[in-house]
């Protein structure tokens, strides 16, 4: 048996070790996250409220919110599942490298055509921008996915019990989202390097900053943490048709009928506006987040987030009377 306490600190050690700009609160988009909220200070602070460095700090952590049963919820999540998926289960997970390797030699061994006379600089855009779009249409699809399958929905709905938004309401998620999520993107991110490598030939390589895709580098930038926040940020009608802004994410978790299944997206919002389940808002609207329709508390735990999800799949699966999927049909 493994000393749990040598288990943990493995665990967090692994887990540290890759905290760099992959990470959603990696210090730069925290730090960003920061900035923008001082835009939405400056907006939307109480009427007559003088500016100043303390109110600021009010504005950015009402123990209403932060100090919240649910947000206390999400640190213990946080601390237990995320240190364990990462240093047990993330790695034995299927590779996108293997999936790649894998379609490119059934390519090149299906088809003589090779573009290997193109500008590296040409193909590394077309490489990088198809990779952008494929996996953010791969992110809205397994979302729609898991709100709209009423089996599915019941893990996902650990993620919208969150009553509360933090930036660590993100890891708020079952691991059979995760798995899912996971084995989706290794799937198409090496069917898509695949094709690529066999087209271009293995010298390809993706446009990055910090060793992310400059796409979602930008969309880490300019607010992703305010997403799972009290913090309203819109970006306007235009830009919204194009772009999912802070605000149209917290939409997404509203308990309010006229809200659901809207803004599946994660970083684009043409995938919405194509399948028409953009909502975009006309002004700050006041929001509340949970799942009213549940009477039963069992998301007041990190054992009942994990244990109960099971227990509901299966009885949306042998259709147990009386049991009733809290809110899907409205949903």
């Amino acid at each position: 048996m493994i000393e749990l306490g040598i288990f943990w600190r493995e665990a967090v050690d692994f887990a540290f070790r890759y905290y760099h700009a992959g990470v959603r609160i990696y210090w730069l988009f925290l730090l960003s996250a920061l900035l923008l909220a001082g835009v939405s200070y400056l907006r939307y602070r109480n009427e007559g409220e003088p500016l100043s460095l303390k109110g600021f700090v009010r504005f950015l952590f009402p123990r209403s919110v932060w100090f919240n049963k649910s947000a206390l919820v999400d640190y213990r999540f946080f601390i237990i599942v995320v240190p364990f998926w990462t240093a047990v289960v993330g790695p034995v997970l299927l590779s996108a490298a293997t999936v790649g390797a894998l379609v490119a030699d059934a390519l090149q061994s299906l088809t003589s055509v090779e573009l290997t006379d193109t500008s590296p600089v040409i193909a590394g855009l077309a490489y990088t921008v198809c990779l952008f779009f494929a996996d953010d249409f791969r992110r809205y699809a397994v979302h729609y996915m898991f709100h709209r399958v009423p089996f599915l929905w019941e893990f996902h709905k650990v993620h919208h019990s969150a009553e509360v938004l933090t930036p660590i309401t993100l890891y708020r998620e079952h691991p059979v989202y995760l798995l899912t999520s996971r084995v989706s993107a290794a799937a198409l991110i090496g069917v898509t390097t695949g094709v690529f490598i066999g087209l271009f030939g293995s010298q390809l390589s993706v446009f990055t900053v910090l060793g992310v895709n400059v796409g979602y580098f930008l969309f880490d930038t300019l607010g992703s943490n305010l997403r799972h926040s009290h913090i309203w940020l819109s970006w306007g009608r235009r830009i919204e048709h194009i772009f999912i802004s802070p605000a149209q994410h917290q939409i997404h978790h509203s308990d309010q009928p006229r809200h659901y299944d809207k803004n599946f997206g994660s970083a684009l919002a043409i995938w919405d506006w194509m399948f028409g389940t953009l909502y975009v808002p006309e002004r700050r609207e006041d929001l509340s987040f949970g799942l009213p329709d549940e009477k039963e508390r069992w998301f007041d735990s990190v054992f009942g987030l994990i244990v109960r999800p099971f227990y509901n799949a299966y009885s949306v699966l042998v259709r147990r009377p009386g049991y009733r999927s809290g809110g899907f049909e409205s949903r």
